[in-house]
Parts: structure tokens; C-alpha cells; sequence
């Protein structure tokens, strides 16, 4: 056996539901696929970097030309999406391919009205001005002043609180009772209250984890606040409350023993992470054996081409990756009855004893 189940229909279905409550989310998926496209080049236009090509150049030439750093794969990358797409023609020159802008090519005179994003548009609009300075070999901290804001509002979002519905919803909740519960990569927190509102009653111990000093403040110190938001009347402050602790943390290098957690949640964090891989061997490090493992990882599927390019100009970031590859990495690092659904890749499964 490989590890790897075929989700029944009904548990697609169950973990669908939560999604569907949002509307059309192929028509949600479109209208992002549009709007990250737009804004890449639309920053590539207004910066002159797309003049680069207004002549057939070689990769090589056009870096020079350009101050990019080279070799690299970033530029590899950001000049194969453009080709992909028709926004440059390669063709052949002397010394190997050469690409120039294809006589197609129009921006788009307006930009694309945003319906569905919640403030993650914004977010990955922060982002995309550093693509320039990525070209030339520098990367950007995850959050700044005006990222860390964005963040704060993207991921109190609906969006993700139907990708945490989901997941929820795709597990028996009868494995939480009186489990130690670590929530991996916790953002500012509104996932940690939601999960805390989720499991009232079933005396599960929280613990959460972030990497970054700025969002693990926001969600010790808005924790109570959360709660109230998530819809939970309860005093969190009261003495026979379990509060989670919420600690400083990487998901590449866990500051727990071995098989200290009887589950562990997350939700779209491998893509920011150097290697995904090896992070999952180390989230399944810290599971006890037959403990599960459970949450949403977004990959190539759902994303595009131009949000992997905004999202590799961030430090130490893989990218997305595809659902067959994700799958590959969790039964090669112990994972078995694994089993993933819905268009966010909502995903479940138990490390081996």
C-alpha cells in the first residue's frame, strides 16, 4: 500500500460545503488568475522592464543589460512565464533562444475589479513591487509596517475561515478530544481562536506557532477579541478555560521532542517555506505515531504562474508546487491514509506507528 485513499465522494462533498457557501469559486479562481496577472505586468510596464525585450535578446543579455543577477532561477522563471504566455516570443538567435515582446501584447487599459479577495488583493499588490529588486538578486522579509496590516485583514478573511471550515470538516473531530493540538504557522491568529472556538467542551491543549515576531504579537494580544469574533460567548479569561500558548517558531525547525502532538493543523504555509519537504518530515517528526495531520495547501492547481513570481520575491520561499508533489512528500515522510479534496486541497491523514 502506498499511503495514498481516494476520498469518498460524501467526504468531498463535506468538505466542499463550507467553500460553496462563498459563492462561485471557479468564477472566484478566474478573477484571481486575472488580477495577479495584471498587476505583474502592469509593474513591469510602468518600471520599463518589459522594454527590455523591445529588441530580440538573449537571457544572458538582457540581465546584463538590466542589472539582474545571473545566473538564476528567479530569472529563468520570470522570463519562461512571460514566454508561456505570449507576452514574449522566443526565438532562435545565435548564441541560443532570444526573446522579444510579442506584437500581441496590450495591457489592460483598466485594472481588474476585485470582488472576492478581502484584502489579500492588496496584500500581494505590496508584494509585487518587489519583483524589480528580486530580479537583481534581493529578497524581501515577509512583512513589513503596511504587509503586516494586510495580513492582519486578509486572514480574518471569509476566504480562510471557509479553508478552515473545510478542513474541519473533512476530519472526525473525535480525534481532538483531550489531544495536544499544535497549530502550525498561526498567522495573526485568527485561526488559533476559530480552531480554540471549534474544539469548546473536548478539553483539546492548543499550542501555535508563527514565524514572524510581528503576527505572533497581534495573535497573543487580539486573542480574546477572536474568540468573541469567531462567535463564542464564553469568558476565554475564565480559571477552567485551556487558553492556547502561542510561541515565536519555525515549521523547518520545531522546538518540540519527538512525538509530542496528537495532531497537527496547517493552512497554506509550505509555499513559503525554502523546502517543503523537508518541513513536512519535521511537522510529522513532532506527531505521535498514528496521530493525524490535517488542514489546506493551495498549489499550482489553483494558483498561477504570476503569483508564484510575486511570492518567490520573499526570503527563503519555495513557491507553489503541484497536489501530486505535495502528496509524494507527505507518504514519503510517514504519512499513510492520506486523502486530500476540494479546489484549496483540503487534505487528512495519520502518521504510521
Amino acid at each position: 500500500m502506498n499511503g495514498i485513499l481516494e476520498a469518498t465522494n460524501i467526504d468531498k462533498f463535506i468538505a466542499l460545503t463550507p467553500l460553496m457557501r462563498l459563492g462561485n469559486n471557479r468564477k472566484r479562481r478566474d478573477e484571481m488568475m486575472v488580477y495577479f496577472r495584471h498587476i505583474v505586468l502592469k509593474m513591469l510596464h510602468d518600471e520599463g522592464i518589459l522594454s527590455t525585450f523591445e529588441k530580440p535578446i538573449s537571457i544572458e543579455d538582457a540581465a546584463k543589460k538590466s542589472g539582474w543577477e545571473y545566473p538564476s532561477d528567479y530569472v529563468d522563471m520570470f522570463v519562461s512565464i512571460l514566454a508561456n504566455d505570449k507576452v514574449l516570443k522566443r526565438s532562435a538567435g545565435v548564441m541560443g533562444n532570444e526573446y522579444s515582446l510579442s506584437s500581441g501584447f496590450k495591457l489592460a487599459e483598466k485594472d481588474p475589479v476585485v470582488h472576492h479577495f478581502e484584502d489579500f488583493d492588496v496584500t500581494y499588490a505590496e508584494y509585487v513591487k518587489n519583483i524589480p529588486a528580486r530580479l537583481k538578486g534581493v529578497s524581501q522579509e515577509f512583512t513589513g509596517t503596511i504587509s503586516l496590516f494586510n495580513w492582519d485583514s486578509a486572514l480574518a478573511s471569509q476566504l480562510y475561515q471557509a479553508v478552515r471550515d473545510s478542513a474541519f470538516a473533512f476530519i472526525d473531530k473525535k480525534w481532538l478530544r483531550n489531544a495536544k493540538l499544535l497549530d502550525a504557522g498561526c498567522g495573526p491568529g485568527y485561526e488559533t481562536a476559530d480552531m480554540w472556538v471549534k474544539l469548546a467542551g473536548m478539553n483539546a491543549e492548543i499550542t501555535a506557532i508563527e514565524p514572524d515576531e510581528g503576527l505572533i504579537k497581534i495573535a497573543e494580544a487580539d486573542f480574546t477579541r477572536n474568540v468573541k469574533k469567531a462567535g463564542l460567548d464564553i469568558d476565554p479569561n475564565a480559571k477552567d478555560v485551556k487558553l492556547p500558548t502561542f510561541h515565536q517558531g519555525t515549521v523547518e525547525k520545531l522546538e518540540f521532542d519527538d512525538n509530542t502532538f496528537d495532531a497537527v493543523y496547517f493552512s497554506n504555509i509550505l509555499h513559503w517555506t525554502p523546502d517543503p519537504p523537508s518541513a513536512i518530515k519535521e511537522i510529522v517528526r513532532v506527531i505521535k505515531p498514528g496521530g493525524m495531520l490535517f488542514g489546506a495547501q493551495s498549489g499550482t492547481e489553483t494558483t498561477n504562474p504570476y503569483m508564484n513570481l510575486v511570492t518567490r520575491t520573499i526570503k527563503n520561499t519555495y513557491g507553489f508546487f503541484s497536489r501530486q508533489d505535495f502528496t509524494k512528500w507527505m507518504i514519503a515522510a510517514g504519512i499513510k491514509f492520506f486523502k486530500t479534496a476540494t479546489i484549496v486541497n483540503t487534505f487528512k491523514g495519520f502518521k504510521r506507528g
